[in-house]
């Protein structure tokens, strides 16, 4: 061969040799901006894997990827763009697809050694540029599913320099993240991933981070979690590597955007929370479905299954805030068990984090989305929730002021428990109800009677108490006290409770009449002698206020032993009062509630401007100010109490003054000068009264 020929087959081979070269280097071409191109030529030339270096890389044409992709050097970040494009993991070659795509982090524990090694602080963020959302991330021939195949490990903090480790297999079908890696998702589809253990799509395992902003996730599946889970593998917060860096256990996931549907598992079929953080906003989680067996306690959560507290251990927690909606899940096999967000264990609670918008959409039960809404406020915050229960009859939701959550509890309804008549100053029906695991702020009483005076039309008293007007008792039980008039003792007394966010009520109706005869009765022997006979006496001045105040009189007590006619045993005497203060008129006694005194004064005799009064209970005083009544001037006296003398008190005199001149006046007083009219009902009235003072003084 001549030396002209071999140059130019050197030069041939140089060419060659350059060709190949050039080649090789158009697999990975940078823009000037920075981002790196993804195609097949890259995937070929990377062993069939993901970007694992960091890089900002954007897909040029759909691609195929064949072998999963763990990223091992801790500070990576690696941003792909799917830029409308597919990425499909698959392979034809007969080889099955078990493995995640993408594996974030990673830890080592030599057991001879003791030796623990963690790579984390590891970032992947997927994005979808294009106009038309198209970007899509799937599976397609040889995949099989199933889920990673690495480490967890973590030291055993019930016996120190001791550590655990086991295998994430079966874990995050399409990604698994750990030890304070992150996963951000803002925008394209995961679609068609398996796992065989937890996360179908995404695993947050030890300490890890999912931040999904954007996007869907749908059609995934797994044994739990169909589209997400979250849960650290130890019980512990915290662990240590051999360099003595500490790594936190606790992951979290905040799905803040985007959308997780028809997703499946057999708990949790969209997401589910084992021992970590999940916080929810403006996001939807709808139609996907969990397979629970009607037997298992831990079903239930179509949507969101959070298993809150396991054996006194930690478990998972909720927060909450902004346009939620979790509707139109399902549980295939038990409709009982929550179809759409369901907790397990102990402690059932979510943070509101803030307002729900008027348009969130949080469904505990199975029921439609369509079903009208239920507005309420909270100590100023306002939240709109649909159909806000549990499916189980035995659990409910309701607000805590107390850390501002939504508490899932045991369900007890509320019942009104009991009443007793007070005659401390007033004639009160003390009421007791139990508003169960209703005690919240919007939980309600309603209490009215009506009654008609003759000649008049009806009368309607109503009052409404909201639970901060009530005496609590503890454990949501509360006592109030219903003012009665003294001729309404036949009236019925409707006690309504209104409580939880549909608005229920329960009520009941009762009169003291019914109370008195209890008492009477005596069935369970709990009474005094004493007891029944105020109870008696009661009765019978009720009877005669109705008569002498022409109220309700075709209804006076039909009690057994109670006598309109009878002759009191504790004859009340009568006399006349002239007071030594200048311009005294007349007095007049309350028959509402509250047993109160009147005095009126004569204007003419007291001038322009009335003159305040000076009241000595003996152990108390009180000033008195007048009010105008035509030519007098009206003091109005309360008794020591302030709310009305009581039964027990109606003997004991009081001193008033005006001026330099006193006199001494009390309730018996008062009866005794009615006695004194001669008019049969009023001295009926008085005698009754009188009567039923005596009875009250012997119960003491």
């Amino acid at each position: 061969m001549d030396n002209e020929l071999k140059k130019h087959i050197k030069a041939f081979s140089a060419i060659c040799s350059l060709a190949m070269v050039f080649t090789m280097f158009t697999a990975v071409v940078s823009a000037d901006d920075g981002t790196i191109e993804l195609n097949q030529a890259y995937i070929d030339s990377h062993s069939g894997h993901l970007p694992i270096e960091t890089g900002n890389y954007v897909l040029s044409e759909n691609i195929n990827v064949s072998t999963s992709a763990q990223i091992t050097t801790t500070g990576v970040n690696v941003t792909i763009d799917l830029n409308g494009k597919t990425i499909t993991y698959t392979r034809d070659d007969g080889v099955e697809i078990k493995e995640s795509l993408y594996k974030l982090g990673k830890a080592s524990y030599n057991k001879n050694t003791g030796i623990v090694t963690v790579v984390d602080n590891i970032h992947l963020t997927i994005n979808d540029s294009s106009s038309e959302k198209t970007g899509l991330i799937t599976t397609g021939e040889g995949y099989v599913g199933g889920g990673s195949t690495d480490n967890w490990v973590s030291d055993d903090k019930n016996n120190p320099g001791a550590a655990t480790a086991g295998r994430d297999d079966g874990r995050g079908g399409c990604v698994l993240i750990q030890y304070n890696s992150t996963f951000t998702f803002n925008g394209g589809t995961i679609s068609g991933f398996l796992a065989t253990d937890e996360g179908g799509a995404v695993h947050v395992g030890n300490g890890a981070h999912f931040h999904m902003t954007g996007g869907t996730i749908r059609d995934c599946s797994a044994k739990s979690g169909g589209a997400v889970t979250v849960h650290k593998a130890s019980r512990c917060e915290t662990s240590t590597d051999s360099a003595n860096h500490t790594f936190y256990l606790v992951g979290d996931a905040r799905i803040e955007g985007g959308t997780i549907k028809n997703n499946s598992a057999t708990f949790g079929g969209g997401v589910r929370v084992l021992r970590g953080q999940l916080h929810l906003s403006n996001c939807v989680i709808t139609g996907n479905s969990c397979d629970t067996n009607s037997t298992d306690t831990n079903g239930g959560g179509g949507g969101v299954q959070i298993i809150t507290a396991k054996d006194g251990k930690s478990g998972g927690t909720l927060t909450m805030g902004g346009n939620v909606q979790i509707y139109g899940n399902t549980s295939r096999k038990n409709e009982v068990l929550s179809s759409n967000l369901f907790f397990v264990d102990e402690i059932r609670t979510f943070t509101l984090t803030s307002d729900l918008d008027e348009n969130a959409n949080i469904i505990f039960g199975s029921k439609t989305f369509n079903q009208s809404k239920a507005y309420f406020n909270v100590n100023g915050k306002n939240f709109s929730l649909d159909n806000f229960e549990c499916a189980s009859s035995t659990y409910h939701a309701r607000y805590s002021s107390a850390n501002d959550a939504i508490m899932v509890t045991n369900k007890t309804d509320p019942k009104i428990e009991g009443c007793y008549v007070g005659v401390t100053g007033r004639i009160l029906l003390n009421t007791r109800v139990s508003l169960g695991s209703y005690d919240d702020n919007n939980s309600l009483v309603t209490y009215s009677y009506e009654y008609t005076k003759t000649g008049k039309s009806a009368k309607t008293v109503t009052n409404t108490l909201s639970r901060s007007q009530m005496t609590s008792k503890g454990n949501g039980v509360y006592e109030f006290a219903i003012p009665v008039e003294s001729a309404c003792m036949t009236a019925p007394i409707e006690i309504t409770i209104t409580y939880g966010t549909a608005q229920d009520t329960i009520s009941k109706s009762v009169t003291i009449e019914a109370y008195a005869k209890s008492i009477m009765e005596d069935a369970y022997n709990e009474y005094s002698d004493e007891e029944e006979a105020a109870a008696k006496a009661l009765l019978i001045y009720g009877g005669y206020a109705q008569v002498q105040l022409g109220i309700n009189a075709d209804q006076l007590p039909t009690v057994s032993g109670v006598d309109f006619h009878s002759t009191f045993a504790n004859a009340l005497t009568a006399e006349t009062y002239t007071s030594p203060v200048t311009g005294y008129a007349a007095s007049a006694l309350s028959l509402l509630s509250e047993t109160d005194i009147k005095m009126y004064f004569s204007k003419a005799a007291l001038g322009d401007t009335a003159p305040s009064m000076t009241v000595n209970y003996g152990s108390s005083s009180e000033t008195v100010t007048a009010t105008t009544s035509g030519n007098y001037y009206v003091y109005t006296i309360k008794g020591p109490s302030g709310s009305g003398f009581a039964a027990t008190q109606f003997d004991s005199g009081f001193t008033y003054t005006i001026g330099s001149e006193s006199g001494t006046y009390s309730v018996y007083t008062y009866l005794k000068l009615a006695k004194a009219k001669g008019a049969a009902d009023l001295i009926n009235l008085a005698e009754a009264y009188y009567n039923f003072a005596q009875k009250c003084k012997l119960v003491g």
